[in-house]
């Protein structure tokens, strides 16, 4: 259990799920572990994701492509298909 008795608290962007919430409060512990606080079960898988240090090797796993696994290249290049193709690209 991470020690938050000297703890900071900050405000995060999430990247578990497509909305990327760019509210999210995470505390910071003084070992560096970072703790969001929030109800959303995303996000909290995420940032234990992340923590672990195995994001990279699991990447392939949190891939879809039109609701099927794909690998992280196969994500990239049908993102940039969409992105290329939409009329009002958000980013």
């Amino acid at each position: 259990m991470a020690d938050l008795t000297s703890s900071t608290e900050r405000r995060a962007t999430c990247m578990g799920c497509s909305l990327l919430c760019g509210d999210l409060a995470v505390s910071i512990d003084r070992d560096g572990a970072i703790i969001p606080r929030t109800d959303c079960r995303l996000a909290a898988q995420w940032f234990d994701l992340a923590a672990s240090g195995k994001a990279d090797d699991k990447a392939d796993q949190l891939c879809l492509v039109n609701g099927q696994p794909a690998s992280t290249g196969e994500g990239i290049t049908e993102a940039a298909r969409l992105i290329r193709h939409s009329t009002l690209p958000l980013i």
